[in-house]
Formats: C-alpha cells, sequence, structure tokens
C-alpha cells in the first residue's frame, strides 16, 4: 500500500510505503479502536481485520493494484491511498 501526499506548501510530496498486510496487524486495530472516536470510526475486532486483509490481498493477486482513496482539492493538494 502507498500513500501519496502532495500540498502546494511542500517541495517534496510524502510518499509512504506500507504493507497491505498492516490493515491485519493485530496491535494496529487496537490503536485504531483505542484511540478513535466512537461516532467516527466503528470498532472493528481483531479477527475481522484479517480477514479484511486476506481478502484484500486475494483481490490485489486476481485484479491487480487500485485506488482506494483519490482525492484533489481545487487548491492543488492531494491524497492517494494505493492497495
Amino acid at each position: 500500500m502507498r500513500i501519496y501526499v502532495k500540498s502546494e506548501d511542500m517541495k517534496l510530496p510524502i510518499i509512504l510505503a506500507v504493507p497491505t498486510s498492516a490493515i491485519g496487524w493485530r496491535w494496529i486495530w487496537r490503536l485504531v479502536n483505542k484511540h478513535a472516536r466512537p461516532e467516527d470510526t466503528p470498532a472493528i475486532s481483531e479477527e475481522t481485520a484479517e480477514k479484511l486483509a486476506g481478502e484484500i490481498k486475494k483481490y490485489v493477486r486476481k485484479n491487480g493494484h487500485f485506488d482506494l482513496v483519490n482525492i484533489e482539492s481545487a487548491d492543488g493538494e492531494r491524497v492517494r491511498i494505493r492497495i
């Protein structure tokens, strides 16, 4: 999974490479469930997260990578998450 963030203020875009399997890491979901506000993000069990990561891996093997998020604002800022 690659996360791109580009802004007019930054001279270099931010590019983060995160393994897709990170979606299934238990400690990630413990942090998300601990720090996320309940009205913003529903709690996701660790087992559900592991199943989700497995399904995403199967999809990518079969169909190739895809953009999960691709947002561009009017002032040129851009956020893109590619799996």
